[in-house]
């Protein structure tokens, strides 16, 4: 590593330790930006501490879900990865996400489609998995062939990188057709029967990307995606390596069996409780990458059971009883196939669509009027709709046409209000786009905040180390050093019990989950008699020898406990830098 790149390396992390640990702010982007300020070829280089490899994700639609999901179940394999799991997903968010620790096993990397051509020629990755393409912002990123020609170039930029593309999508093979001419090698995923579903009204991608005549489709999925073929015989969709059958896809979940050349005889049956078919290919084409990374079936099953999404992607809250289902739509598909698990939902319920013209959304919203919200005149649909953000006014205009009447609310506590006449028992929906997501995410953690219980008892969970001292302010102390140590392991004795492959491994013991069971009851006995005894703050402490291992996955697990029954808590890790840790993690409140 030359004399500059070791200084913006070490400037980079000097900006992301500010930011976490003084600032308490996110630190996915800046310290890429400040890195690649003082050496632009800094990814290149930090490309050179993973030891297998990259696998970079992108597409239109479910990038951050697929990402996430494939990285923790190369995780679970033991594997140290690298991951820009917030979602920062632009040369200066990868750099960030490569920052930490000395080597890594594996990178695996959401990207944004234009920022390819930045990404690929430096991390010079194994796989670039493309999940799809369709129209999205426009007024920043042009028309689909612009897009394609940017996905071709990066891929131009990297021969070794093997294109793992969805089959099903015209678009996506457009790219992979001409890429495969120019010496890549192709592999494909997708559905290998019919679902009997109704087309999208407004189809995208209708014409060959040949010869320009009209597709015929076998069926369709959703969207342009389906098993199609050019009426001249100039283009179809391959024969598919990665398959899903036997697919089951509704508001509570999906189920298929993957299967396929590609799969090497290390197919599975799979099944996750998030939903809608565009799941469906999400989770497939994340399986069919971890496959090629060495994850089996049960592995890649395990972690679909351990998965909950946490950052605003169908993230599920409960506020006064009330269900609130959170969820990204930015482009005509996106929210076309949120409608159609919106519709899957057979209780009675309303939505809150929000709409914003930010920088990072497109400027041009003329989008809307492709969504097919006229379904939602059907009866038991919508109960009832709400339209909020900057542009509330056109998204009301727009629904008026559909036949919808919407009422608007400036944000999600409001939308609560105009839906509170509805029985608790039916959910709301909020839908937004980018610049929207995280606001109304913050505002539901408050609201819950809020409600939580013991509302007038702060609770603080604190890691430490036996070798470092008892924390002085800790109100109970629990010593779990009889638990199996993961620093006798040589894999995982430079990771912090914050990353998954550690957790799991202390929580695979018998010992650990009577532990977890007796202690998490023993903790919800405390709590409500310590606040009817006026005690607003309690600092609950557990250590381990170091600090770094046990004492970490133990209090995750009970800031998580006590977190998802909503108690207001809080959580710190003492000892863990005082270690050598090469790999840490965010741990849940990270995920939160």
């Amino acid at each position: 590593m030359s004399l500059r790149t070791a200084c913006a390396v070490g400037l980079g992390r000097l900006t992301s330790w500010g930011l976490r640990r003084v600032l308490h702010r996110n630190a996915s982007q800046l310290p890429g930006r400040v890195a690649l300020g003082v050496d632009p070829h800094a990814l290149e280089e930090l490309a050179g501490k993973v030891r297998q490899g990259s696998i970079v994700v992108c597409g239109t639609n479910g990038k951050t879900t697929t990402n996430n999901v494939l990285a923790s179940a190369v995780e679970a394999t033991g594997a140290g990865i690298l991951c820009n799991r917030a979602g920062a997903n632009m040369a200066a968010g990868v750099t960030a996400a490569m920052l930490p620790g000395s080597a890594a096993d594996w990178a695996v990397m959401e990207a944004d489609e234009l920022s390819t051509v930045h990404i690929l020629p430096a991390l010079r990755p194994r796989y670039l998995v493309l999940l799809n393409l369709f129209r999205d912002q426009l007024d920043r990123a042009g028309e689909i062939d612009h897009v394609q020609d940017t996905i071709l170039q990066a891929l131009a930029s990297s021969p070794e990188t093997t294109l793992l593309a969805c089959g099903d999508d015209p678009l996506s093979m457009g790219v992979a057709r001409r890429a495969a001419q120019q010496g890549t090698k192709v592999m494909t995923f997708g559905i290998g029967e019919d679902l009997h579903l109704p087309p999208d009204r407004v189809p995208e991608a209708r014409f060959c990307q040949v010869c320009g005549a009209e597709l015929a489709y076998d069926y369709r999925t959703y969207a342009q995606l389906g098993a199609f073929r050019c009426p001249n015989g100039d283009f179809e969709r391959p024969a598919l390596d990665f398959v899903a059958t036997g697919v089951t896809a509704d508001r509570t979940g999906v189920s298929f069996t993957a299967s396929g050349p590609g799969f090497g005889g290390n197919g599975a049956t799979l099944h996750a409780g998030f939903g809608g078919v565009y799941m469906v290919y999400n989770l497939l084409a994340a399986y069919a990458a971890a496959s090629l990374a060495g994850v089996d079936g049960l592995t890649f099953q395990r972690v679909l059971d351990g998965y909950h999404p946490e950052n605003g992607r169908l993230q599920h809250f409960v506020v006064d009883q009330r269900e609130v289902v959170l969820n990204l739509a930015k482009n005509p598909t996106g929210f076309n196939q949120n409608i159609s698990l919106l519709m899957a939902d057979d209780r009675p319920k309303a939505a809150y669509f929000v709409i914003n013209d930010d920088f990072n959304d497109g400027k041009d919203i003329s989008w809307i009027w492709d969504v097919d919200f006229e379904r939602l005149v059907a009866p038991g649909a919508a109960d009832r709709v709400i339209a909020g953000g900057h542009r509330a006014n056109d998204l009301q205009v727009r629904l008026k046409y559909a036949g919808i009447g919407a009422d608007i609310a400036d944000n999600v506590e409001e939308a609560l209000r105009i839906a509170g006449d509805l029985d608790a028992a039916c959910p709301l929906y909020v839908l937004t786009n980018y610049s929207a997501l995280w606001p109304a995410k913050a505002e539901l953690e408050r609201i819950f905040r809020q409600n939580a219980k013991f509302a007038s008892l702060n609770v603080s969970v604190m890691s430490f180390g036996f070798k470092y001292g008892i924390p002085a302010d800790s109100d109970l102390v629990f010593d779990v050093r009889f638990l199996p140590n993961p620093y006798y392991i040589d894999e995982y004795r430079h990771k912090s019990g914050r990353v998954p492959c550690v957790r799991d491994y202390v929580e695979s013991f018998p010992i650990t989950q009577t532990y977890k069971e007796k202690w998490f009851d023993m903790i919800d006995f405390l709590l409500p008699n310590y606040e009817r005894e006026g005690k607003s703050q309690l600092v609950i402490a557990v250590g381990c020898t170091g600090g770094m291992h046990r004492s970490v996955c133990m209090a995750e697990a009970m800031y998580k406990h006590l977190r998802d029954n909503g108690v207001d808590v809080s959580i710190e890790h003492r000892d863990i830098q005082k270690n050598d840790v090469e790999e840490d993690a965010p741990g849940y409140e990270g995920e939160a």
